[in-house]
This record gives structure tokens, C-alpha cells and sequence, in this order.
């Protein structure tokens, strides 16, 4: 029955994307639905962009080094209008060295698997956006794996949030904490989604938990003998436990981040986001995953 193409609008969180200096140039996506009879429909999303990395524009940066390294990543998430936002589904469009990034315009496509189904989609039930965080670990089940539509139905499962670190300054929020099961038709997946930022205080407050994590440093010292310094943000791990709290799996989400202070005893003018999230095949799991547990514990020394 041939095949159309239909117009996407793409949703820019324009504001997260400036924070880490990023600015859409231009962006476009297309729903291409290929028919074969009136029950038989393959679907795909076809997205196209134009960016512009203004490192002037990073000001508040958090990374554990910046120099030649990586610019923060750029994120397209694709979903259904009428599923919770959580449940998109992430993928990396831009993942480019600060040096090459800062030369000129960055021209990204990327395309999603396709799927099958007996009534298509409208470009109106796919919700696109390109959005951006300080701080990411993003993964998927495979690390080639494309962006997918999101399953009409999910299973939640039982999160709870556990703080367990002994400093005061960073502090971990958590806003977003999910987990849901999604059955495919080849793979059931569970997904484990946290967002949140690091609260940090004064320089003060920094400043002790900074002598905390250096012994050899005079736990006399002032904001102004030690700086610049900076302190090691919260690591993040997550526990799958089936119904008898068997442990089926762990990950631990290490940013690899920091909260600077600069020579002049500032601290950053804006709290970092960060987001946390794990996809992983359920048929690798020795259960049937029950609940989720996500342990905020602290950095590395």
C-alpha cells in the first residue's frame, strides 16, 4: 500500500540545553509508516537536527574534568502523548569532544527501531523532545541499541529511596524515582529511572565535607586557605530484589562529578541536575524482579 511521511513537532527543553551550552539551530522529525495491507503497518521515527555548542555559555560546569574531554550529551526521548513522561525512552544524539564541538555546527540523525502494529501512529501520539542534564548515565540494554517506542502498558514496581551518606554538603534529591516492568513481543525489560539535582549550601558547608574526604589537609583551615578546592558528589546504586528480597542484581552510577569552589571562596550559582537511568533485559535476572531500592551513598575519596 506504499509508504508516507508525516511531520513531527519536536518538544526543545531550550533552558536545560543553554545551561550546558547547547542552542538548537534547527530540528526536525518525521513518523514514516510503511503500509502493506490495512492490518499490517511498520512504523519509525526519522529525526534530523542542527546544534551549536557555545562553551562560554557552560559557565557552571560540574564534570570532574572538562579541557579536551566530552561536552555534556545531548538526549532525544521519544514516547506516546498518552504515557508518563518517565517512561520515555533515552538516547544520545550528541556525544562530542568539547574541541571539536566548540569549532562550528554539530548536524545530527538519528533513526528509531521500527515497529509493528495493526493500527498506525500519528505524528500527534509521538511525543519528541532534545533535552540535556549536568550530570548523566544513561544506558540501554544493549550500547548499540536504538531508540525505541515505549510499550503501551507497563507494570510499576515498588521504589523506595535510601540515603545513607555521611556528609552534609552535597546532598542528593531525588524528584523522579521509577521502576516498571515493559513485555515486548521478543523481550521483557525492567526499567530503572531516577532525576534529580545536588544541593550543595554555602562554602562553608562545602568546606568541611571537603576536609572529610582529605585527611591530610588542617581541619583548621579556612574557605579562603583552601581554595579552590572542590567535593565529590553522591554516588547512586540501585538494588533489584525479587518477593523474598533475594538480591537479583546491582549497579552503582558513579558521575564522576564534583561541586567546585573557586579561588575566590564561590560556589556555583545553580544546583546540578543529573539523571540516572538503567534499562536491562529481564531474562538476564535469576528472578522475577519484586522491588527496587536506590542507595544514595558517598563519592569516592
Amino acid at each position: 500500500m506504499g509508504k508516507k511521511a508525516e511531520v513531527i513537532d519536536i518538544v526543545a527543553d531550550e533552558l536545560a540545553l543553554s545551561l550546558v551550552g547547547w542552542q538548537v539551530e534547527d530540528a526536525q522529525a518525521r513518523l514514516v509508516t510503511e503500509s502493506h495491507d490495512r492490518t499490517d503497518h511498520e512504523q519509525q521515527v526519522a529525526f534530523s537536527a542542527t546544534l551549536r555548542f557555545l562553551s562560554e555559555d557552560w559557565s557552571d560546569r560540574f564534570k570532574d574534568s572538562d579541557g579536551d574531554n566530552y561536552a555534556p550529551e545531548v538526549f532525544l526521548t521519544l514516547n506516546r502523548r498518552d504515557t508518563p513522561a518517565p517512561s520515555s525512552n533515552y538516547r544520545w544524539v550528541v556525544l562530542e569532544k568539547i574541541k571539536k564541538a566548540k569549532k562550528g555546527l554539530i548536524r545530527v540523525s538519528a533513526q528509531s527501531d521500527t515497529w509493528t502494529c495493526h493500527a498506525p501512529l500519528t505524528a500527534k501520539n509521538i511525543d519528541l523532545r532534545l533535552t540535556a542534564y549536568d550530570l548523566a548515565e544513561v544506558s540501554d540494554v544493549y550500547i548499540n541499541s536504538k531508540l525505541s517506542l515505549t510499550c503501551p502498558t507497563t507494570t510499576p514496581l515498588e521504589i523506595i529511596v535510601v540515603e545513607e551518606t555521611s556528609a552534609d554538603a552535597p546532598r542528593t534529591k531525588v524528584f523522579v524515582a521509577n521502576a516498571y516492568v515493559s513485555k515486548g513481543d521478543y523481550r521483557s525489560t525492567l526499567t530503572v529511572h531516577t532525576e534529580g539535582t545536588f544541593e550543595f549550601g554555602s562554602a562553608e558547608d562545602l568546606l568541611k565535607a571537603y576536609l572529610d574526604q582529605c585527611a591530610w589537609e588542617d581541619p583548621k583551615s579556612t574557605v579562603k586557605d583552601s581554595a579552590p578546592f572542590q567535593v565529590n558528589l553522591p554516588e547512586i546504586r540501585f538494588e533489584i530484589l525479587d518477593d523474598t528480597g533475594f538480591l537479583l542484581d546491582d549497579r552503582t552510577c558513579r558521575f564522576y562529578g564534583h561541586i567546585p569552589v573557586d579561588g575566590q571562596g564561590n560556589v556555583p550559582r545553580r544546583q546540578p541536575r543529573w539523571i540516572d537511568r538503567n534499562v536491562l533485559n529481564i531474562s538476564d535476572l535469576p528472578g522475577d524482579p519484586h522491588r527496587v531500592v536506590v542507595r544514595v551513598t558517598d563519592g569516592d575519596e
